[in-house]
């Protein structure tokens, strides 16, 4: 969890871990998707949740977590 809420702090004010879309963001994604209920009950995290979502949206990231189910 406390990786988790240092990801959120991060992104407070950015969209991506490191300004911009890179490999950080795709290592970290499939962590905060596959426990996204944890993160929700650990207060919610704002930023790590828009995160999250903004690389859902992306078509190539659905299809890259679809081939794991």
């Amino acid at each position: 969890m406390r990786y988790l809420r240092v990801a959120d702090e991060r992104l407070d004010g950015r969209d991506w871990l490191a300004d911009e879309l890179s490999v950080a963001d795709f290592s970290l994604y499939p962590v905060v998707a596959v426990r996204a209920s944890l993160v929700e009950r650990a207060g919610g995290m704002p930023h790590l949740r828009r995160w999250r979502d903004r690389l859902a949206a992306r078509p190539a990231v659905d299809r890259g977590m679809k081939a794991f189910d």
